[in-house]
């Protein structure tokens, strides 16, 4: 290529009373809209608040790691139904465990459900957003992810600050403007296990800087850490009781979901209907649960912790 204009004799020469201000006009180099650049020079002021993130989001995943099977589970069921909750589309942790054990056959929600559950595979499911990302978001054969795996591919950050940059890049360049779901699940995806939004703000995750999503993050664990302080202290108290083999197996379900309904005990422990519903009346007698509806139908149990 030429490396100045005198050696590109061959083209005409622009006219000598050509203005500044006619066409066509110079181009400036053009920048991604998201520049990881910028994550990654922001990571030096916020030093202290990565730092006492990363300790959070480890004393979580520390705590998650020896407690009962199903935690897990309920943790990321109410974090997926919170992220909905900020594109306007309000499901409650317990439809949305329904809908997963199949026991919901109709209903004006099942878009909304059918999303949820979309976002709650994507946070187990084996291949992540980098490895292919049209797969991923259910997208084949989309050529719209190409730059930003490029780019959040080349980032030499902390997972955390990935995890920013993935979530503010994928909403703003990609996805629906109003959207926020599928972005930040792809984050927490890219960032270290235990990391969670569950509490964040819509502009926390769209509009803020990194200090911003730092904060969301250590909110969301905090209030993690809280909860499983809560189901400790509920195992710790149900151990001591002598409860019937057939109540034994309600606890699983129980850990599993934050509220449950006799069709998903009976979905989920392989127990008939009649056992389940005695060993909902033990527990509620023992104080171990409570009904939330206040109904004689379509009634649902809660943990008292």
């Amino acid at each position: 290529m030429p490396e100045n204009e005198d050696d590109l004799w061959f083209l005409p020469a622009p006219p000598e009373d050509m203005a500044p201000t006619d066409l066509p006009w110079p181009m400036a180099p053009q920048r991604p809209r998201i520049d990881p650049a910028d994550w990654q020079a922001a990571e030096r002021p916020q030093a202290r608040a990565l730092a006492d993130t990363a300790e959070t989001v480890g004393r979580l995943r520390e705590r998650l790691a020896h407690m009962p099977y199903g935690v897990q589970h309920r943790l990321d069921l109410t974090e997926v139904c919170a992220l909905m909750t900020l594109d306007g589309q309000r499901i409650s942790p317990e439809r949305l465990a329904l809908y997963r054990a199949g026991r919901l056959a109709t209903g004006d929600d099942f878009p909304q459900l059918s999303e949820a559950n979309w976002a709650l595979r994507r946070l187990t499911s084996r291949a992540g957003p980098l490895e292919d990302p049209a797969a991923f978001f259910d997208r084949r054969g989309s050529d719209l992810f190409g730059d930003w795996q490029d780019r959040q591919s080349t980032m030499s950050a902390h997972p955390l600050t990935q995890g920013g940059f993935a979530c503010r890049a994928l909403w703003s360049e990609i996805f629906e403007q109003d959207r926020i779901l599928s972005p930040a699940i792809a984050a927490r995806r890219l960032m270290p296990l235990g990391a969670r939004l569950t509490l964040a703000h819509r502009q926390e995750l769209i509009g803020g800087d990194l200090g911003d999503w730092l904060n969301a993050v250590r909110r969301s664990c905090d209030a993690a850490l809280m909860e499983l302080d809560r189901l400790a202290q509920w195992i710790r108290r149900i151990d001591q009781q002598p409860l019937s083999r057939t109540t034994k197996r309600l606890i699983p379900t129980l850990l599993k979901n934050p509220a449950v309904s006799i069709p998903l005990i009976v979905a989920e422990a392989n127990a008939s209907r009649a056992s389940a519903g005695r060993g909902v009346e033990q527990l509620e007698n023992l104080g171990f649960i409570r009904e939330m509806t206040g109904q004689k139908r379509y009634r649902f149990w809660t943990l008292i912790a």
